[in-house]
């Protein structure tokens, strides 16, 4: 307010000046899949030996599927295992691991319940040495057809309930008997991948005037440059369950069934990713 000859009015207060940010616009979306890819992030599988080794999701599964990644023997039956199960389709090469080494290592981002079936009978072998904790399963055993489609299975299946973490499983020790099968299931009500892409535009105008007067100004030139930021944020996310039964009578006498439930949720951050563009008009 120094009524500086720029204002054109000495008497007169001088004008205000506002310095705003470039104009922002923020955008997110989120998408939750349920996918044959989300089952199969519960685990990871992997054969000490090097040789190929994969999850495939129960519910995909069909007669006539491969057993093994290095041999031609087939799926005969599935067995009784939960569609929410993945099989651990590994290699029989491994069947002669010793005993006291570990054949497969499965890592499990939740808590699981683990089979594992024998469908030769390979339970009297390496596995008899590593039994403990293990018990004995109500599931139906797969059967399938081995050279020259020779018939095998179902044979016994044990199951063990375990934590988020390592799972160690050890040698087969077959001595020319076929490896025993894995099935592996989340313990698990809900299992989500959840998927957020937040975008921010940013624009910024630039204006260059020239002039010799304060009321005659020119403009002679208009930038605009927009900046767009992505990123994606991708998360794994489990709730489980526990349930506990009591018996309850009710106004007609009649008896039924109340039901207590505990859930924890867990939620574990993968995969973050950014991008950024310019562009000037």
């Amino acid at each position: 307010n120094d009524g500086s000859p720029g204002n054109g009015l000495p008497s007169v207060g001088t004008y205000l000046a506002f310095v705003c940010p470039p104009v922002s616009t923020m955008t997110s979306t989120t998408t939750t899949l349920t996918s044959t890819e989300t089952m199969t992030m519960m685990f990871s599988a992997e054969a000490i030996s090097g040789r190929s080794i994969e999850l495939v999701p129960v519910h995909s599964l069909q007669t006539g599927d491969l057993v093994f990644t290095d041999r031609s023997f087939t799926l005969n039956t599935l067995g009784s295992y939960d569609s929410s199960c993945v099989y651990v389709r590994g290699p029989n090469n491994d069947k002669t691991t010793p005993a006291g080494d570990v054949q497969w290592l499965i890592t499990s981002f939740g808590a699981a319940k683990v089979y594992l079936d024998f469908w030769a009978d390979q339970d009297s072998l390496g596995f008899a040495s590593w039994n403990d904790g293990w018990l004995i399963s109500d599931r139906t055993g797969i059967s399938l057809l081995g050279h020259g489609n020779a018939g095998y299975g179902p044979g016994i299946v044990y199951e063990k309930t375990v934590p988020a973490g390592d799972i160690l499983l050890y040698g087969n020790a077959g001595q020319g008997v076929d490896s025993y099968l894995a099935i592996l299931c989340p313990s698990a009500l809900t299992l989500t991948l959840t998927e957020t892409m937040t975008t921010a535009t940013v624009t910024e105008t630039t204006k260059t005037v020239t002039g010799t007067t304060t009321n005659s100004p020119t403009e002679t030139a208009t930038t605009s440059t927009s900046k767009t930021m992505s990123r994606t944020t991708t998360t794994l996310s489990t709730t489980t369950t526990t349930s506990s039964n009591a018996t309850m009578a009710t106004s007609t006498s009649t008896t039924g069934t109340a039901t207590s439930s505990t859930i924890t949720s867990t939620t574990t951050t993968i995969t973050t990713s950014m991008t950024s563009s310019t562009g000037t008009t």
